[in-house]
């Protein structure tokens, strides 16, 4: 056993594992955390709100600004967060408690539906559930 340790070789492998261990570790958290991703959820999350308030849709000059708007925000959001600045810091705290308690009360409302309504929800949609 002695000697399989004092083999070149299983120190090479060892320090192999090693280092693939450490870049697991570290190197993908560096990655995902220097990449902004905006798809289309966050297109279409962005032209809603705008519709709401305005009543009409953004123009593409609007829209272009509101899309670098978002970026910019998740870009500072995500500098915010590797300096840590969300620690400690009451305002944070008191807004994530209102976002769940805004969660906790939409869930208290919702009702499951009836058997009546799930069968209604059934036949008019019945197309869908066909196997073939």
């Amino acid at each position: 056993m002695k000697k399989i340790f004092k083999e070149p070789l299983v120190h090479f492998i060892l320090l192999g594992i090693a280092l693939f261990v450490f870049y697991g570790l570290i190197g993908d958290k560096e990655d995902r955390q220097n990449t902004v991703v905006f798809d289309t959820y966050d297109l279409e999350n962005i032209m809603a709100s705008w519709e709401m308030q305005w009543k009409r849709p953004p123009s593409q000059q609007e829209l272009s600004n509101l899309i670098s708007q978002n970026i910019k925000q998740e870009i500072f959001y995500q500098e915010a967060l590797m300096m840590n600045l969300d620690h400690n810091d009451e305002i944070i705290k008191r807004r994530l408690a209102q976002k769940m308690e805004f969660l906790s009360n939409d869930l208290e409302t919702m009702q499951s539906p009836t058997e009546k309504e799930l069968q209604a929800y059934y036949e008019s949609k019945h197309e869908k559930y066909k196997t073939t």
